[in-house]
């Protein structure tokens, strides 16, 4: 073999080493992209499992805060009618009782309360509508007397008022007045009327 044979051999030799050599880096730059490229699927992966996982948390938390509020609401209805069923009731049976002998007390009650809170020397009692006076004008001054120690001037209005029951006792003037028809009491003493039913019914 002549030498320039042996030179072409040589570079052959030479450029078919370099030839393994790029495609053994080539190889190993291409499993490191590979591994690089899995560990960043790897990692997107898992983030986005994560954020799904989250989401879904999320999405079913608000759905059983959706399905408890719901309830709440649904319950929070029915205890509202129930205590309106109640209050009705009452009413109904103080309705009932206006035309009973048990009414005549209550009124009187209503109309001391009444007189005593003005701390007026003349009042006058407006009746609800249909209603007659239960207890007779001198009995009402003579337990108003018994009741402050003082003589009071009791007159009855000639105007009435919307009310199922009870009296309204004002001034003679009409400057005050005490409000203690049912439908004024229920009003002022509704959160407490309110709390009552709402104990005798649900706790």
């Amino acid at each position: 073999m002549s030498g320039v044979e042996n030179v072409v051999q040589m570079i052959l030799a030479r450029a078919e080493e370099q030839k393994k050599n790029i495609i053994a880096e080539a190889e190993k730059e291409r499993e490191i992209r590979l591994g690089v490229a899995r560990k960043m699927a790897d990692e997107k992966a898992r983030e986005l499992i994560s954020r799904t996982e989250k989401e879904i948390r999320s999405e079913l938390h608000h759905h059983e805060a959706n399905i408890r509020l719901q309830a709440k609401q649904r319950l929070l209805k029915v205890k509202a009618e129930l205590m309106d069923m109640v209050v009705s009731a009452a009413i109904e049976q103080i309705r009932a009782l206006v035309n009973s002998d048990e009414y005549g007390a209550i009124f009187m009650r209503l109309v001391l309360e009444g007189v005593e809170a003005l701390e007026e020397d003349e009042v006058e009692l407006v009746l609800p509508r249909g209603h007659d006076l239960p207890v007779p004008l001198k009995e009402i001054e003579r337990a108003v007397q018994e009741r402050l120690g003082r003589t009071v001037s009791v007159t009855l209005a000639d105007e009435r008022t919307r009310s199922i029951a009870g009296v309204m006792v004002r001034s003679r003037d009409g400057t005050r007045w005490v409000d203690n028809t049912v439908e004024a009491r229920r009003e002022r003493m509704e959160d407490l009327i309110w709390r009552q039913v709402a104990t005798l019914l649900f706790h």
